[in-house]
């Protein structure tokens, strides 16, 4: 990160305090990924969330479609933070969450051409699932005193099946350690204990609590057999049965990310592969006592709809449309003012002023007066302009609100407030960032190439590295800088050279270089790769 960077971080920091954001910039994060212990504050339901929870007694698969910055992740998320038994006491409170968002196996199968089947999938849910179950088991004491000591050997053999590591000795000191605040033993006694079969009669000697004495049973205890030929429903089933011993009423897997690799950003073809032969397994899907949520972008959505397609009737039954109304987008940005403002900023009406008046937030008081509204009518058009702008996408609104800031805290000194040239200066900076989402490039270090989409394109050394400066510095970076790295430390900045180089990386990555969407030139020097 370039010193002028860091300028620019400290500036914003310094502007979100003089003007009253407590708790940070509420535009910050785009990703609900990262945002779990604060989303369910400003969390808004588009109508489609209660449909996706469904009741948790008649289970039903439902697969969620909505175009890339739609949010898709957030409902996600929070079906995630509320399906949690020890944590969550609502409708949710008694389901199994199991996140179903690496694809490891899968992708492995593809590159391969080895045919994908819904076994595949369902052997990587286990593995979360079998962990988040025996999480579940050693956190709460009622559930491990219940669950029945003649049911261990299942779950010692699901346990061995699909997380062999989860009960291997380093894992089971940090299971230790997590249950009981500490860990007890010495190596030497700890390992001859799990040698011998004797870690339950060990750790009670240590007052440990019943998830401790739980876990030290299940590691005491031969699993049993394994079963040949075992189908993907059958084995989900009997999942099933061992998540209800544990008083938990459904199982819910949770399907997203599918279309967050390079390769799959661009191709809705190649997400359907990927997804095609759990959703054709109709036992699987169609089961009760546990359910798909499955998230999907739009694009394959025309794909599984087509005339004549095998799942389109399967489809139409159990999709859901994540789609935003305007005054829902505008509760998600006024929430997160507040949030973020600690309840002193409710609006952006309270946060813009008309070009050339001297008015300034007052900030820092403690009162709500600190925020108090100048200009209303500018705001409400700054709001009503970034609202209608975004189109319906959260992280469109999100974006707006990030440049609107920077472009503010740039330019203000101490307490100024946004301006309707701010706005501006903000839409100048976002035109082009949607054509092409920004991660549609990738570069590879190793190859010295980058994708588009799924395909690689050659680079020579001087492409590479002025396009490697370019991501090193977020996508935007002054000319200075782009010659030094790419020619070296003192080397003349030639306009001319420059724009050659420029010129023959447009003809590899656009797809029209005379109208360029993915590397455009600064208008104060410089480039920018979307």
């Amino acid at each position: 990160m370039t010193a002028n960077s860091l300028d620019q971080e400290q500036a914003l920091r310094n502007w979100l305090v003089e003007v009253g954001f407590v708790k940070g910039n509420p535009f910050a994060e785009f990703d609900a990924y990262f945002e779990i212990p604060e989303l369910p504050i400003y969390f808004q339901d588009t109508r489609a969330y209660h449909a996706i929870v469904g009741d948790p007694h008649k289970t039903e698969t439902k697969i969620i479609f909505g175009p890339r910055g739609s949010g898709k992740t957030a409902h996600w998320t929070m079906l995630l933070q509320e399906s949690q038994p020890a944590k969550s006491s609502g409708r949710l409170g008694k389901v199994l969450s199991v996140p179903h968002i690496r694809y490891e196996r899968i992708w492995e199968l593809y590159r391969t051409h080895q045919r994908i089947s819904s076994l595949d999938h369902v052997r990587m849910i286990l593995r979360y699932g079998t962990r988040n179950l025996l999480t579940v088991l050693t956190n709460d004491a009622n559930r491990a005193r219940k669950f029945p000591s003649t049911d261990m050997r299942r779950l010692r053999w699901f346990c061995d099946e699909f997380d062999p590591e989860l009960l291997e000795a380093d894992s089971v000191k940090r299971h230790i350690e997590r249950i009981m605040g500490k860990f007890p033993f010495k190596w030497e006694v700890f390992s001859k204990a799990l040698e011998r079969h004797d870690l339950t009669r060990r750790i009670k000697q240590h007052n440990a609590p019943p998830g401790g004495i739980f876990l030290a049973h299940l590691v005491d205890t031969l699993g049993r057999p394994q079963k040949a030929d075992t189908l993907a429903d059958e084995l989900m089933a009997e999942f099933v049965e061992l998540v209800r011993l544990a008083d938990l009423d459904a199982v819910y897997i949770l399907m997203d990310q599918l279309d967050a690799t390079t390769q799959a950003q661009q191709n809705p073809e190649l997400v359907m592969t990927l997804i095609e032969p759990l959703l054709e397994d109709q036992h699987l899907v169609n089961a009760n006592g546990w359910a798909f949520k499955i998230f999907l972008p739009d694009q394959v959505r025309s794909l599984l709809l087509k005339p004549g397609t095998r799942l389109a009737e399967f489809v139409k039954k159990h999709e859901l449309q994540i789609d935003w109304r305007k005054e829902t987008l505008r509760e998600l940005l006024h929430s997160r003012l507040r949030y973020f403002s600690d309840e002193k900023c409710e609006s952006l009406e309270e946060l813009v002023r008309f070009e050339g008046s001297s008015s300034r937030l007052q900030a820092g008081d403690n009162d709500k007066e600190s925020f108090s509204g100048h200009s209303t009518k500018s705001a409400r058009t700054i709001e009503e302009d970034m609202l209608n702008k975004a189109d319906g996408l959260p992280r469109r609104l999100l974006q707006f609100g990030k440049y609107l800031f920077e472009v503010c805290a740039t330019r203000s000194k101490g307490k100024e407030i946004l301006t309707w040239g701010d706005w501006n200066q903000a839409l100048a900076r976002f035109s082009g960032d949607m054509v092409m989402g920004p991660i549609l490039l990738s570069l590879d270090s190793d190859a010295k190439c980058i994708f588009k989409g799924q395909w690689p394109i050659q680079l020579t050394d001087m492409e590479y590295e002025f396009l490697k400066c370019l991501k090193e510095h977020d996508g935007r970076c002054d000319r200075e800088t782009l010659v030094k790295a790419v020619w070296g430390p003192g080397a003349e900045d030639d306009p001319q050279v420059v724009g050659q180089l420029v010129k023959r990386i447009r003809e590899k990555i656009e797809n029209d270089r005379d109208h360029p969407t993915l590397l455009r030139a600064e208008l104060i020097g410089g480039a920018r790769l979307e």
